[in-house]
């Protein structure tokens, strides 16, 4: 379906001589058109919708960037482009021209960001509606951001010149991987198993720990090199650049053969900039590492990217302020609670930290440019000369491999290049790019059925009561989020059913607070029925509960999109407090469905937050 649409929005701006030339599978993301008014030039591409179900596919929306021209009047404008820069010339009375690049006026690093390269689309006969539609959110767009001249003077249809947006250049984009100094492992091709198990028969009849031990011995024995793994998928209005990193070991506690790591930068079409960096972490439990400028109060991200990768283990976290050191809330602002950020670990393979939320003391910092090893694609040093003289690093220049689609295998363990690519192809970051952002992880809003274990009414004889009640629940809950505030943890509320009733005989609200990725504490106050009308012990009851959770995301990537974003197991054992005299327990276990989580997809929506 994903790819029919792609071909759709093709279709209605290009002539069909040219699908036929091309092919039909060009992405939105793709194109760019571009109109010259009065004082005002705007740009625009397609964007994200908000949300789309699997039975009803709306079309992509409108993103805009309006650049004022405030240096005296214009009597004309034309566009211009070379191999990477879109310009538009303006004439002023006096017949001068002066030249405005469209993409390379951003403030950030603005010497050393080129832009994406451009290449002119034909204008299209075709879709009318589209461009009916193309128009009024153009005037909408100027009207409403202050550009009322530029919107009341085209009054009459947009004069729309197309382009087409060719991918970025993955060398400008690619982080500066720095790795602590000890690490013995780099990322490596494929073919390195050629190497490290020259004769496979005899390494399939070891028992594997003596097996595993004896490659890494022969691999160490091996003269450094490094590869690193491309590929570009386009979104609407953005691009995704993926860069893949194969480590032939991860050493450590729970080591093992065939590790595969990455990092994917997306990048905005209207002008070249980073918009997101999300680094992978560990499994499908903990979270990742991702910084996104969707946000008013995020800082832009600058040009060159780092990155900073585990020791042993080789998660990959951002280093947007590249100080060579993580920092949760400046170099990712994905998650607001500390529990929710993993970063940098480099005490995982040794102590119990992946257990334990993340504190400064886990990571080594990478400030001094002699005690790192760094890494990048090949083309980085060329282009960032100047600052890798001003940083004192010396990075080793990869080779890259442009992965492409391909055919998606098996995942197998065995000590050979086909399973080392099988463990990259495989993994579900490779299948379903989005996964990278974990949406099942953390979320917004969530809803909750299971079963409980309740107490019952309060016996008067008895200050510990025995007498409990089975039956199931139904729940919801979201993140203390607002406008102006952000609270730690989230609130819950639930009706519960007793086993032999129809109706809910009683209600709970509940405050949860996650402390590590998988562990919390919740308390609240919880109201029960009558549940014994015929008993003289019995009584309605007001309840304060507190307790330990337990909350296990599910990787689940068959799970339909418009059903929510995933599924988590959750379960709650805690004390009751009946007026602070009577005590009983609870448990709870049940399954979420997770909704809402922030900027789950990749694109770019048309209601988000510019940087230009």
């Amino acid at each position: 379906m994903k790819h029919l649409l792609f071909a759709c929005a093709v279709l209605a701006f290009a002539p069909s001589t040219l699908v036929a030339q091309e092919g039909a599978a060009k992405a939105p993301s793709e194109l760019i058109a571009v109109s010259v008014e009065a004082d005002t030039v705007l740009l625009a591409t397609e964007a994200r919708v908000q949300r789309t179900v699997a039975f009803w596919q709306r079309p992509p929306a409108w993103r805009f960037r309006a650049v004022a021209l405030r240096k005296g009047p214009v009597t004309a404008a034309t566009l211009s482009r070379d191999a990477t820069v879109l310009r538009v010339i303006l004439r002023g009375p006096d017949s001068r021209e002066r030249f405005f690049d469209l993409t390379k006026d951003v403030s950030i690093a603005a010497s050393e960001l080129t832009g994406v390269q451009f290449e002119p689309a034909p204008e299209s006969h075709d879709g009318v509606a589209r461009r009916s539609e193309l128009d009024q959110a153009a005037r909408a767009f100027l009207q409403k951001n202050g550009f009322k001249s530029a919107a009341e003077a085209r009054q009459t249809p947009f004069i729309w010149v197309f382009f087409r947006v060719q991918p970025p250049d993955l060398a400008q984009y690619a982080p500066l991987f720095l790795l602590q100094g000890g690490e013995r492992i780099t990322p490596d091709p494929f073919e390195v198993w050629d190497d490290i198990n020259p004769e496979p028969s005899l390494s399939s009849r070891m028992k594997k720990e003596p097996r595993d031990r004896a490659l890494l011995r022969n691999y160490r024995s091996l003269s450094p090199s490094c590869h690193i793994y491309t590929r570009i998928e386009p979104h609407d209005g953005s691009w995704l650049a993926e860069y893949w990193l194969y480590y032939p070991f991860d050493v450590g506690f729970g080591g093992h053969l065939h590790d595969s790591e990455h990092i994917f930068v997306e990048i905005d079409v209207l002008g070249g900039i980073v918009r997101r960096v999300a680094g992978a972490g560990h499994g499908g439990w903990a979270p990742n590492s991702i910084y996104h400028t969707f946000s008013f109060d995020a800082a832009p991200i600058a040009m060159p990217l780092q990155a900073l990768v585990e020791l042993g283990k080789h998660a990959t976290a951002p280093d947007i302020n590249r100080d060579g050191f993580f920092t949760p809330g400046v170099d990712s602002n994905m998650y607001w609670d500390a529990a929710k950020v993993w970063g940098v670990r480099d005490n995982t393979g040794n102590t119990d930290s992946s257990y334990r939320p993340f504190d400064g003391t886990m990571a080594v910092p990478r400030f001094a440019a002699s005690s790192v090893r760094s890494f990048t694609v090949k083309g980085f040093n060329t282009r960032y000369d100047s600052y890798l003289k001003r940083s004192g690093y010396d990075p080793t220049e990869c080779a890259s491999t442009d992965l492409g689609s391909g055919e998606i295998p098996s995942a197998c363990g065995d000590p050979n290049k086909q399973c080392a690519e099988s463990h990259v192809r495989s993994h579900p970051d490779f299948r379903h790019s989005t996964a990278i952002l974990k949406p099942g992880i953390y979320p917004r809003y969530f809803l909750r059925v299971g079963a409980a274990y309740l107490p019952g009414p309060r016996g008067r004889e008895s200050t510990f009561n025995d007498k409990q009640t089975l039956g199931a629940y139904l729940g919801y809950g979201l993140e203390l989020q607002f406008p102006k505030v952000k609270l730690p943890g989230r609130v819950y509320g639930e009706a519960f059913f007793r086993e032999s009733s129809t109706r809910f005989d009683g209600l709970a609200f509940t405050y949860e607070h996650l402390v590590t990725n998988l562990l919390g504490y919740y308390t609240g106050l919880s109201w029960f029925r009558d549940l014994s009308p015929d008993s003289e012990d019995s009584k309605k009851g007001l309840w304060l509960t507190y307790g330990a959770l337990y909350e296990q995301p599910i990787a689940a990537s068959w799970w339909p999109d418009a059903l929510g974003s995933g599924l988590n197991l959750n379960s709650r054992f805690g004390f009751s407090f009946d007026n602070f005299f009577g005590l009983n327990w609870e448990v709870r276990a049940g399954v979420g469905v997770t909704f809402g989580t922030r900027f789950r997809k990749f694109g770019i929506r048309g209601t988000d937050p510019t940087p230009f």
